[in-house]
Order: structure tokens, then C-alpha cells, then sequence
């Protein structure tokens, strides 16, 4: 009876011991991403347009068609820096994705550009689901960074902003979906990328949105300096040719 008592231990600490071999392994087989690196850029594309011309079939002057535009597109480049890794583990085929997210320097909540929603995974039981990624959350590329860009033409001027940079590590999936709540017929499967790891929030970055009146002023105050400066050097020119002229006609 001793005997098989102790048998029986054996067999269950074994099975214990193995099942928790295997289930490191498992969560060991799932790479987790380090936490991203990267910088921000101000760049101002705007541009203008020019006007535009046609002639009156009335009178046939050239008038104007359409007056010049002038396109604001102010933009915040948040360039990443790509992390080397292994796509596959264990017949799964792994990818990297970068989140986002920003606020107001003096705010407290964040805003995510890709939103991360949770969708049934199975028609059987919905209490069983699976976190999925949006199509918005970018893959990382195959250069050496990934960038996204945000548009900075509604801040402030002055403003600063903050962001903070998440990688996500996962693979692909599918969801089912109903369409309507409660409902289990009709539904779909929808392609998604399931949730398996994250590397957590990166350190805040902030970057502050340029004054563009101080900017132009600024401008228009350089080119004045440089125009005054100009006229001076040219007025002490024609002084010195004018004397030397002067020289010249006294014969010294």
C-alpha cells in the first residue's frame, strides 16, 4: 500500500514538475520587445498656391479664376527606432507593432492614435475572448526605423506635447464577430492580430510647437537687417568712388 502511495506522489509531483517545465517554456517562446527608443521632429510643410487665370469670354481680359491658397500642413514626426527579432517561435509566426499615444504637457490623459480593441474569439463561448489590434497599429518596417506622423496644425503655438512610444509583439488571428450584440447568427470572422506581449511605456518625450508670427517676424527682421546693411555697404562704396573720382579730376 506504501508502495503505491508513493507511486502515486511520484507520478503527480512528475506530472506537476513537467507541466510547469512545459508552461515556462511556452510563456519563455513568447519574445518579449524591449521598450522603444526614439525622437521627435517639427517639420512645417506648408505651402501656397498660386492663383490661377482665365480670360472673360465677355470682355476678354485675363481675370483672375481662382485666388492663391495658402496650405497649412504642420507635422510631428515620431521616428522609431526598429528592434531586431526572431518572427518565428514554436510554428508562430510573430510580428512587432508600435502604439503611440500623446497630451498636453499640463494633462493628465493620454490619447492613442491606434486604438486596441477586445473582440470575441470564439462562436462557442462568449465569455472566452481575445485582445485584438486594430488595422491602425503600424508594423514595424524592414528599413532601420518606423515613423509615424502627426499633424500639428490645430496646437497652439508654444504648445508643448508630449509622447510616449509602446512596442506590442503579436501574431495573426481572427475574430469572430456578430452583427448585432447578443446575436450568434449571422456573424464573421474578421482577420485581426491577437495581443501576446508588450514592452511597456517608453519614457516621455516632449517637443513644443514653434511660435510662427515670432518666427516670421523674426525673418522679416533679418532680411530688414540684411537689406540696411546692404544699402550701407553700397552708400560707403559710392562714397569712396565719388572721392577717388574727385581725386582724379585734381590730378592727386
Amino acid at each position: 500500500m506504501k508502495t503505491h502511495v508513493a507511486l502515486l506522489l511520484a507520478i503527480i509531483i512528475t506530472g506537476s514538475s513537467l507541466a510547469t517545465v512545459s508552461l515556462v517554456f511556452a510563456e519563455a517562446s513568447i519574445p518579449k520587445p524591449s521598450v522603444p527608443e526614439f525622437t521627435l521632429k517639427y517639420i512645417d510643410y506648408s505651402y501656397d498656391v498660386p492663383p490661377t487665370y482665365k480670360i472673360d469670354e465677355y470682355t476678354g481680359e485675363t481675370v483672375v479664376a481662382t485666388g492663391s491658397i495658402h496650405v497649412k500642413n504642420m507635422t510631428i514626426h515620431v521616428t522609431i527606432n526598429n528592434q531586431p527579432l526572431s518572427h518565428s517561435f514554436n510554428g508562430v509566426t510573430y510580428h512587432l507593432y508600435y502604439n503611440v499615444r500623446f497630451k498636453g504637457h499640463f494633462g493628465k490623459d493620454w490619447s492613442e492614435t491606434p486604438s486596441v480593441v477586445t473582440l470575441n474569439s470564439s462562436p462557442s463561448n462568449f465569455s472566452e475572448y481575445i485582445s485584438l489590434h486594430s488595422s491602425r497599429l503600424s508594423e514595424q518596417s524592414s528599413a532601420q526605423y518606423t515613423t509615424f506622423s502627426f499633424s500639428a496644425n490645430d496646437y497652439p503655438p508654444n504648445a508643448p506635447i508630449d509622447f510616449q512610444v509602446e512596442a506590442v509583439m503579436g501574431h495573426d488571428s481572427q475574430a469572430w464577430v456578430p452583427d448585432e450584440p447578443f446575436a450568434y447568427n449571422p456573424a464573421h470572422y474578421y482577420p485581426a492580430v491577437a495581443f501576446d506581449e508588450t514592452s511597456g511605456w517608453s519614457s516621455t518625450q516632449t517637443i513644443t510647437i514653434p511660435n510662427q508670427q515670432t518666427e516670421l517676424q523674426s525673418l522679416i527682421l533679418d532680411v530688414a537687417v540684411v537689406g540696411i546693411i546692404g544699402a550701407a555697404v553700397a552708400f560707403a562704396s559710392l562714397l569712396i568712388y565719388l572721392k577717388k573720382r574727385q581725386r582724379e579730376a585734381a590730378g592727386v
